[in-house]
């Protein structure tokens, strides 16, 4: 609490306070899941790393009909471990409620992933399906009277 009400003085960039509504330290997994944990400790990593710098990859495809308000949420499909590509199986809902899945295949070229071997280890792919789940960003875009949902990751530079 001294620390957080700025009592306590630590001349200290690497102590920091994050308050949080539910749980303490060791507890925060039980109300909050991984993803908000993990961009926590990725902000703070990054924060220490002044040469890094991060760039934003994109791909936007149309969407046709969907052109009132849609909504899309994605699920990437399994790996193979002898293809170079993330499948990504997008599902975009309209203001109606109809649904349209598109699927989606992303090289890992486009990626940060630098893999040594040929053939991707069970450990890789897992690694890669999670490492997409927590960065890939889904947003709709409306331009010129049309909808597009643009897929969107960082990259390190």
């Amino acid at each position: 609490e001294s620390l957080q009400n700025h009592q306590l003085k630590i001349e200290s960039n690497n102590i920091s306070v994050v308050d949080f509504p539910h749980g303490i330290h060791c507890t925060l997994p039980i109300p909050y899941d991984w993803k908000v944990l993990s961009s926590i400790l990725q902000s703070y990593v990054l924060s220490h790393s002044p040469g890094f710098q991060v760039q934003n990859q994109s791909f936007e495809m149309e969407l046709g009909d969907f052109k009132v308000n849609p909504s899309a949420k994605f699920r990437v499909l399994p790996l193979d471990a002898k293809k170079n590509f993330v499948n990504i199986e997008i599902e975009v809902t309209s203001a109606k409620s109809d649904v349209e899945k598109l699927k989606i295949s992303l090289p890992l070229s486009q990626f940060d992933f630098r893999f040594l071997n040929s053939e991707l280890s069970p450990s890789e792919e897992w690694m890669i399906e999670r490492w997409v789940n927590h960065n890939l960003k889904l947003q709709i875009i409306n331009r010129s009277g049309k909808s597009f949902v643009q897929a969107g990751w960082p990259l390190a530079r």
